[in-house]
């Protein structure tokens, strides 16, 4: 008998979530997926802040373990499948800068661009700090995307993680043609087995 999958938490307007989901989905692994309403403050009830501290999705229960954070996922994930987490101890670091960065520089501004335009309607100028810095991580991307066709050689979680937020950049108010180093790259992501899309990986309830 099969060990129950890993069961993922998560909602679908989440890059972070999908971030996962995806990983799953190009390591040709199966999940479950179990909703949280994150509009109706289920991330803060107490049965699921018993799970994850941080009181955030995504949130993965694999067997005993659980595991918070996308890109501490997507690095359990990768040692699991033996896949995706880049080829020996030098590329295994620079997988990890780019986890790190995504989380600090792009996720950080573009997701919440995304989040602030789709939800909060916040004042005029609000966004400002979160586009400039957007923009600059968007031009580093570009820049090195430009000279590589995926982040560390062959695709890694490294693509995983900054892909997600990426693909929703007009959602985020930003102009995706002006990036075609980023589209091309997307493209290659969108090519890769078992891609798809974040609405047919990640339900709506």
């Amino acid at each position: 008998m099969s060990a129950a999958p890993p069961v993922l938490h998560g909602h679908f307007e989440s890059g972070n979530v999908y971030k996962v989901a995806l990983m799953f989905a190009l390591s040709g692994e199966r999940f479950a997926y179990r909703h949280v309403d994150l509009f109706a403050g289920a991330t803060r009830a107490p049965d699921f802040l018993r799970l994850n501290r941080y009181g955030e999705v995504p949130l993965l229960e694999d067997g005993a373990l659980t595991v918070s954070q996308s890109g501490a996922i997507l690095a359990h994930l990768a040692a699991k499948f033996g896949r995706f987490g880049g080829r020996g101890e030098s590329e295994r670091l620079r997988v990890l800068e780019w986890l790190l960065w995504d989380n600090h520089r792009l996720t950080a501004n573009v997701g919440t661009m995304r989040f602030f335009r789709r939800f909060a309607k916040p004042e005029p100028g609000n966004l400002d700090v979160f586009k400039t810095r957007g923009l600059v991580a968007l031009t580093r991307l570009e820049t090195h995307l430009g000279e590589n066709r995926f982040l560390v050689g062959e695709p890694t979680i490294a693509d995983i993680s900054c892909c997600a937020y990426v693909f929703w950049l007009d959602q985020a108010g930003l102009d995706p043609a002006a990036y075609p180093n980023i589209q091309a790259w997307l493209g290659r992501i969108a090519a890769l087995p078992g891609f798809k899309p974040a609405a047919e990986l990640v339900p709506t309830a």
